[in-house]
């Protein structure tokens, strides 16, 4: 149970640092999106609200980690990044959470 707890941790310190990381790089320019599009700046102060599927159920040790790592998340972007963090299963299946994510069903996710 611990290794797996960790094993968690890892992978959700990860994706805050690859969020936080992208947070500060938004360009005055509008920037090539997917599919050709163009993706608008962001304006200062702008909230992004991202809904975030784990395969953790809820209710268990892992999840509650994860609620924690969302709160610890919206504090560090002082409150521009809002992460509706839910279980398995909540929006998609677990093994579909990758493509979910590609065609832009949720923002983030883990598996």
């Amino acid at each position: 149970m611990r290794k797996k707890t960790l094993s968690v941790l890892l992978g959700i310190s990860i994706v805050i640092i690859m969020v936080l990381g992208l947070l500060p790089s938004c360009t005055p320019a509008e920037t090539p999106g997917p599919g050709g599009t163009t993706v608008a700046p962001t304006a200062a102060g702008e909230v992004f609200n991202w809904r975030y599927q784990s395969t953790a159920l809820a209710g268990t040790p892992t999840y509650w980690v994860g609620e924690e790592y969302m709160a610890i998340l919206k504090k560090a972007s002082s409150g521009r990044l809002n992460m509706d963090y839910q279980p398995q299963g909540a929006i998609v299946g677990s093994m579909e959470i990758f493509d979910a994510v590609a065609t832009g069903a949720i923002e983030a996710g883990s598996s």
